[in-house]
């Protein structure tokens, strides 16, 4: 790909991309000859920490002063968005009759500074289930509602509770605010979005490229503010920023899986769309690679793998989604990720995205840590993502067990308007339920050890093959237990958290109580367990 000429150079953060090769080559080695990396592992998540936007722990590991950071999350920012009424009505329309998302524009204020001819457009999928399906017209400002997680509680009429693309330079090149172009304000079932916020930073620790992010409050056309998260926009600027070499980055979509279509780029599109140098289209490097690792027999997958996947990151990215206790991810309902392939290597590697559900933050009032109510019912009679039904009484499909009713305390599931289905959790697997509660039986709940598949029984084949490869399956679990030793073995995950929640109770207690601020970060510290 060409590099954007209109970003400005001093976006690139190489911190997190040298803690990343540490940690491969303390985890590689330690596979090989058996040895201990969780030195190493502490060693370059600490080489993070002061980098970032506070001098203390900091994932990103951005070298940007806050001062000259947009993404400073010292602070709760404020953005206020404006946009003409009519416009906004007509994408609403738009988006409920064809699925589409189109551009309005907008006049932006971030901390007081404005960029009018800005642009925005509604952003994501399972998120906005429940307004696609919602049955009244939009009816202006009114103010309230909650970004919902799948399927969850949005309203036109909450326009401050919608996910949203910020894009600064849509209508006017080179426009931005601190070098930054462009953000995504993310949905959340919780009302702090503490853990997606805490789940990005520790990921980032474990030498991951992940998304910064801050917290904000958020209104539209003088309405009321909300407390939101927002976090970088994985593109162009995003790509420069993470990787040191040329590349192409691909989103995977939420109706797509990673099986193999053939030859032509055209039967590619609705599963993955091309996010960097999208004027020279390259569906090539992920067709490859999607032949490959459905193709290939045993033997070959286990030999060859590493010419086309970044293995060690592979493991270290499926660990890290057991580690946050997220279950919506690669093999979850909504396929979540995005895979970036490196011209120079010619290897994809595999990046988070979408950790509004992580430390099984179920929904409801209680956020992260919750559990469903009634010892496993979801409430009303609801359906899971992705078409999985929880039977009555909570009991998993095919005598698996119970799914208990001891998971910590959190509140309500919104379940899609519409899903249907059963839950089958994977044969044999193994692993925790997200808030803490264990599967009896050998059946597991999402958020458990890799392989898991996702709500309805959903599997990835990348997973799948690459945890019945006994010497990838090792590397996996040597990486999920040195990142265990290193993040929650220490006080790194704590420090973490602790900040991030004196920040809410510090500057934004007005739009979340301070208790509630303090049950939701109670529950994400429940999964700090080594």
């Amino acid at each position: 790909m060409t590099r954007p000429t209109t970003a400005p150079a001093a976006r690139r953060r190489l911190p997190q991309l040298v803690a990343a090769t540490v940690v491969s080559v303390a985890l590689a080695a330690g596979c090989t000859s058996g040895g201990d990396s969780s030195g190493a592992l502490a060693e370059s998540a600490g080489s993070n920490a002061g980098t970032g936007t506070t001098g203390s722990t900091s994932g990103a590991g951005s070298q940007k002063t806050a001062a000259a950071d947009l993404f400073d999350n010292t602070k709760v920012h404020d953005i206020e968005i404006t946009y003409d009424q009519k416009a906004y009505e007509a994408m609403i329309a738009d988006f409920r009759s064809s699925g589409s998302k189109e551009w309005i524009e907008a006049t932006v204020t971030v901390d007081g500074t404005t960029i009018k001819k800005a642009g925005i457009r509604l952003k994501g999928n399972s998120s906005l289930m429940g307004l696609r399906n919602a049955g009244n017209a939009p009816g202006g400002n009114a103010a309230g509602g909650r970004a919902g997680g799948p399927g969850g509680n949005v309203s036109p009429d909450a326009p401050n509770g919608l996910p949203w693309l910020v894009r600064l330079d849509k209508y006017l090149d080179g426009q931005n605010i601190k070098g930054t172009t462009e953000f995504v304000i993310r949905s959340n079932n919780s009302q702090t979005s503490l853990n997606e916020a805490v789940a990005l930073e520790l990921l980032g620790l474990t030498g991951q490229v992940t998304q910064r992010a801050f917290s904000t409050r958020f209104s539209v056309n003088g309405g009321a503010e909300k407390l939101r998260l927002a976090i970088e926009n994985p593109g162009d600027d995003w790509e420069e920023d993470n990787f040191p070499n040329d590349g192409v980055l691909y989103k995977a979509e939420s109706g797509g899986d990673y099986s193999y279509r053939g030859d032509a780029a055209a039967s590619y599109k609705e599963a993955f769309d091309q996010e960097s140098d999208k004027d020279n289209e390259n569906y090539a490097p992920l067709i490859a690679f999607l032949k490959f690792i459905n193709e290939s027999d045993d033997a070959t997958f286990a030999s060859q793998l590493g010419n086309y996947l970044d293995v060690e990151s592979f493991a270290r990215y499926l660990a890290g989604q057991v580690l946050v206790n997220n279950f919506d991810d690669i093999d979850g309902p909504g396929n979540n990720s995005y895979l970036r392939y490196d011209e120079k290597t010619k290897k994809m590697t595999i990046v988070s995205w979408d950790l509004n559900l992580a430390f099984g933050a179920l929904g409801g009032a209680g956020g992260a840590g919750g559990q469903f109510p009634g010892g496993g019912q979801v409430p009303g009679g609801g359906q899971f993502p992705g078409g999985g039904q929880v039977p009555a009484d909570g009991q998993v499909p095919g005598g698996r067990g119970q799914i208990p009713g001891g998971a910590p305390a959190g509140g309500g599931f919104t379940p899609p308007t519409g899903a249907t289905g059963a839950f089958t959790p994977p044969t044999g697997a193994s692993g925790a339920f997200p808030g803490g509660g264990q599967i009896p039986g050998g059946g597991q709940a999402p958020g458990g050890a890799a392989g898991r598949g996702g709500f309805g029984g959903r599997t990835n084949i990348l997973v799948t093959r690459f945890n019945a490869n006994p010497q990838f399956k090792a590397l996996y679990d040597k990486t999920l237990a040195d990142m265990k030793a290193s993040i929650y073995g220490t006080a790194q995950a704590t420090t973490v958290l602790d900040r991030w929640k004196q920040l809410l109770t510090a500057q934004a207690t007005d739009l979340v109580p301070a208790a509630t601020i303090e049950s939701e970060a109670s529950g994400i510290a429940r999964n700090f367990t080594a």
